[in-house]
């Protein structure tokens, strides 16, 4: 076989790598029970190389069930890369809540620059620090998109630290590590790194290498 044919072969192969991970891809990768400060809160990040269409999803807790599911408000795309904040709250008190939230660990209402947070809000879905608890989110129509995901409990010496994925298994959130940080508000000053995420290269990312490398391959070989 010709180099020039298996260049070919191998581009288009990368290309298909590159395509079959372009979509959208959601994961869940911070969470929280209530603190001194902050209601409940959750992290999701758009690992996919396209942006992410997000209206209409749904989020659960442990009983892992569309059925119990709440409507997740006030972000409507994530672009590749991007995290977003859901923290519970009614619509009646979202507005506030969500400057509350980025005083709280600011000490700004502007702080958490360029991080969107929505909400959501329902009786069935409560995160329990006490005994730990778990997330899913679907789309509108009961299609998971990300998780399910479980994390363990954080009271006692654990309270006020969120669970993040940076490892990437759950662990207790510390400062410095993923870009977790103290916040500005609280007696204790919670630790996490609500929007900002340090991801681990995706297969999208590595095919997109791989692409690159074969494309300047296939240059140098033309000269």
């Amino acid at each position: 076989m010709k180099k020039k044919t298996v260049v070919a072969l191998l581009t288009a192969f990368a290309t298909a790598i590159a395509a079959a991970n372009a979509s959208a891809a959601l994961v869940i990768t911070e969470v929280m029970s209530s603190s001194s400060g902050t209601p409940d809160w959750f992290e999701l990040t758009n690992t996919g190389l396209a942006a992410a269409n997000i209206t209409g999803n749904r989020v659960d807790d442990n009983s892992f069930a569309f059925a119990n599911s709440v409507a997740m408000l006030g972000v409507a795309s994530l672009i590749p890369g991007e995290s977003a904040v859901f923290i519970e709250s009614t619509p009646a008190n979202a507005a506030a809540d969500v400057l509350a939230f980025r005083s709280f660990w600011t000490g700004s209402a502007t702080g958490l620059t360029g991080v969107q947070i929505g909400t959501y809000s329902g009786s069935g879905v409560s995160l329990s620090g006490t005994s730990g608890d778990g997330l899913i989110v679907y789309d509108s129509v009961g299609i998971t998109l990300a998780g399910p995901v479980l994390f363990p409990s954080s009271a006692g010496a654990d309270a006020g630290q969120s669970f993040d994925a940076f490892n990437p298994a759950f662990h207790r959130s510390v400062v410095g590590l993923g870009g977790a940080f103290a916040s500005f508000g609280g007696t204790t000053h919670d630790v996490g790194s609500p929007g900002n995420l340090v991801p681990e290269p995706t297969s999208a990312a590595l095919a997109s290498l791989i692409l690159a490398s074969l494309v300047g391959f296939r240059i140098r070989f033309r000269k």
